[in-house]
C-alpha cells in the first residue's frame, strides 16, 4: 500500500481583508445569526444560530456565548465533533454582518442543539468584556464539554482502529478511524471561514489530524477550533484542509458516543503555529519541517511485500511542546498497521526481524538498530479481543523507545530528516532447542579454532544441525577444558503483549517521566550517548559462550534464520 504523499505549499495570495467583528459587549440575547461549517464534501453550509445569552463565570474564567442552533444542514446531529470553530456572524444595528465567535462546547443536552461559543476577541488575542446584562452562571460554564477537535487516523485496519479507539477512551480523547481522504478527487481548498480544517500530524498512507472548522482569517493567518488542541503554545504542525464524508448523528451525546463529522485530513497547506486556550492559529503558504517516514514489511513465508510512507510534522523547531514527537506516534501507527496485516492475520506464534534507521538533520551518520522476535501468545491477546497478536505491540515498544531517545535528548532538540523501518514477519516459532553439542576438533592449539557441531530440534519441527567456529583464547592453559553455551528462548510477554502502549494525540506520556523513559534509561546527554543507546536497543539473541577458567562470556554464534535455545557444553583439549 503506497499512497502519494501530498504537501502543498500554496503561494501567498494577496492578503484578504479580515471580516468585521462584533465586540462581546455588543452581543445581546435574541440575536438571530448564521453559522458556517462543512457537513459533506468540501462545500460550506449555513445554519441558523440564536443567541440565548452571554454567560460570565468566576474570574479569570473566560465568558462564553450561549447559543441554540437549527436548520436543515444540521439534520438530526445538532452540534457535532468537527463543528468546533464554526463561525457565527450576526447583523449589527446597520445590518452589517459581524463575527461574534465560534462554536466550541456542547452541554450534553438531548439533540445537541444548545451549546457555547468562544467570543472572537479571545480567539484573536483581544480582551473580551461581557455586557452589563451578561448572566453570571459559573455552574453552566462548568457543564460545557469542549468539542476537542475530533482526532482522526486514516489508513489503519479495523482491528487496529478498534484498539486505538480503546486507547483514546482511556485518555479521554475523541478518536475515529476513517478512510483516507480522497485527495485525488478534489483540489486543495481555501481555508476560509466555515471551511473544514485539520491540525495535522501527518499526510500520506497514515494520515493523523484533528478536524475542526475555520473561524476567522486575516490575510494568511487562520484562526480555528475556538478551544485548544493541547493548549501547548508554540507548535509546528501541518495546517490542512479536510474532506467530510457525512455527519453521524447521536443526539444522546454520551461519554463514549457523540455526534461527529466522519472526515479525513487532506492537503497540507501551511503551518499550525500556535495552540492557545481559545483556539489554534496557523499560516497558509509556509509548511513546517517534516520527516519522511517509510515502513516496509515482508511476509517471510510468501515473499509478499508492502510499503507505507508518510510525511510527518517534526516539532523539534518548536521544542517538542507536548513532550512527545509526532513522528514517534505516527511511526508506531504505521508499524502496527504493517505488523498486523502483512500476514493477513495475527497468528499466536510469530517470528520477526525489525531494523530501524533514522537520519537526523544535524548529522549525516544514521542511527541504527536491529532486533529479532520469537513470540508465542499465552492466550491473553485473543482473550482481550484486541486481535493485534503478541508480536506487534512488543516490537512497537522498541520502536517507540528509539523515537523517545530522540525527542528527549538533553543536548539539543533533534530534527529528523527520515525514518525507515523494515520488518520481516514469519508464521510459527523459528526456534531451535539444543539436543546435544560436540566438536570435530577435540584437540586444538591455543589461539586455534574449535569447530562446534550443535544438534537441535526445531520447535514444532524436525532436527537441525548447526556447525560454527569458535576462536580459542591464547590464554587458555594446556589441558582439558569446556566451552559452555547458553541460548536465548522465547521473548518474554510478561509486560502484556495485548497492551498497546500508544499515546494518540499528545498530553499522555505512557508512564514516562521527563527524566527517564519507560525502561528507566536516562535521556541522552550527547550525540555519542544517543548513538550508543540507540544501537543498544538491538539485543543480541544468539548463543553466548564461556570457557572454563574465568575468561568471561562472549557472542559465540547467531543463526540468521532461527533462534537457538537451551544449554550445552563441549569438552576439548588444548595442546601444548
Amino acid at each position: 500500500m503506497v499512497a502519494h504523499v501530498v504537501l502543498v505549499a500554496l503561494a501567498a495570495a494577496p492578503a484578504a481583508r479580515a471580516d468585521p467583528i462584533m465586540p462581546l459587549d455588543q452581543v445581546r440575547r435574541g440575536m438571530h445569526c448564521t453559522g458556517l461549517t462543512v457537513v459533506r464534501g468540501t462545500d460550506i453550509a449555513g445554519f441558523d444560530v440564536d443567541v440565548l445569552d452571554v454567560v460570565a463565570g468566576r474570574p479569570p474564567e473566560d465568558p462564553r456565548i450561549l447559543v441554540s442552533v437549527s436548520g436543515p444542514a444540521l439534520g438530526d446531529a445538532g452540534i457535532a465533533e468537527g463543528f468546533s470553530g464554526a463561525p457565527i456572524s450576526c447583523p449589527d444595528a446597520s445590518g452589517t454582518r459581524r463575527v461574534i465567535g465560534a462554536i466550541s462546547e456542547t452541554l450534553g443536552q438531548y439533540g445537541e442543539t444548545v451549546g457555547l461559543a468562544t467570543p472572537i476577541e479571545q480567539m484573536i488575542g483581544l480582551p473580551a468584556d461581557p455586557p452589563a446584562t451578561a448572566r453570571y452562571a459559573p455552574d453552566l460554564l462548568g457543564q460545557g464539554k469542549p468539542l476537542r477537535g475530533l482526532l482522526t487516523v486514516g489508513g489503519v485496519s479495523g482491528p487496529l482502529g478498534s484498539a486505538l479507539e480503546a486507547t483514546a477512551r482511556r485518555d479521554h480523547r475523541a478518536f475515529l478511524a476513517v478512510p483516507p481522504g480522497p485527495l485525488g478527487s478534489y483540489p486543495p481548498q481555501p481555508l476560509v471561514p466555515g471551511a473544514s480544517v485539520g491540525a495535522g500530524y501527518s499526510v500520506g498512507d497514515i494520515a493523523v489530524g484533528a478536524i475542526g472548522t475555520v473561524t476567522y482569517t486575516d490575510g494568511n493567518l487562520v484562526y480555528a477550533f475556538g478551544h485548544p488542541f493541547d493548549s501547548a503554545g508554540k507548535r509546528a504542525l501541518l495546517l490542512q484542509d479536510a474532506f467530510v464524508y457525512t455527519v453521524i448523528a447521536n443526539p444522546l451525546d454520551t461519554q463514549d458516543s457523540t455526534s461527529y463529522k466522519l472526515a479525513a485530513p487532506g492537503h497540507a497547506l501551511g503551518t499550525l503555529s500556535n495552540d492557545t486556550p481559545n483556539g489554534v492559529v496557523g499560516q497558509v503558504g509556509v509548511l513546517p519541517d517534516t520527516a519522511a517516514l517509510t515502513v516496509n514489511a515482508t511476509d517471510g513465508d510468501t515473499g509478499a511485500q508492502r510499503a507505507i510512507s508518510a510525511r510527518v510534522a517534526d516539532e523539534a523547531s518548536a521544542g517538542f511542546p507536548t513532550g512527545t514527537s509526532p513522528l514517534g506516534q505516527v511511526a508506531d501507527l504505521a508499524f502496527l498497521q504493517q505488523a498486523t496485516t502483512i500476514l493477513n492475520g495475527t497468528p499466536a506464534r510469530e517470528s520477526a526481524d525489525m531494523c530501524v534507521r533514522v537520519l537526523l538533520r544535524l548529522d549525516d551518520r544514521p542511527l541504527r538498530f536491529c532486533d529479532r522476535y520469537v513470540v508465542q501468545d499465552d492466550g491473553s491477546s485473543f482473550a482481550s479481543g484486541d486481535m493485534l497478536g503478541p508480536l506487534a505491540p512488543l516490537a512497537a515498544e522498541d520502536l517507540d523507545a528509539a523515537m523517545t531517545l530522540i525527542s528527549t535528548a538533553r543536548f539539543a532538540d533533534l530534527g529528523v530528516r527520515a525514518a525507515d523501518v523494515s520488518l520481516r514477519l514469519r508464521r510459527g516459532l523459528h526456534l531451535a532447542e539444543i539436543v546435544r553439542a560436540g566438536t570435530t576438533t577435540p584437540s586444538v592449539r591455543r589461539g586455534g579454532t574449535l569447530r562446534v557441531v550443535l544438534r537441535t530440534r526445531l520447535l514444532h519441527g524436525g532436527p537441525k544441525t548447526f556447525t560454527f567456529p569458535v576462536a580459542v583464547p591464547h590464554t587458555l592453559r594446556p589441558g582439558r577444558h569446556e566451552l559452555h553455551l547458553r541460548g536465548t528462548g522465547l521473548d518474554d510477554l510478561a509486560a502484556g503483549a495485548s497492551e498497546v502502549v500508544l499515546e494518540i494525540g499528545s498530553g499522555g506520556d505512557g508512564g514516562d517521566t521527563a527524566d527517564q523513559d519507560a525502561s528507566g534509561t536516562e535521556p541522552p546527554t550527547s550525540m555519542d550517548d544517543l548513538r550508543t543507546q540507540f544501537t543498544d536497543l538491538g539485543r543480541y539473541d544468539g548463543l553466548a559462550g564461556a570457557f572454563t577458567g574465568g575468561h568471561g562470556r562472549f557472542a559465540a554464534y547467531r543463526d540468521p534464520d532461527d533462534r537457538i535455545d537451551g544449554q550445552a557444553s563441549v569438552a576439548f583439549t588444548v595442546r601444548k
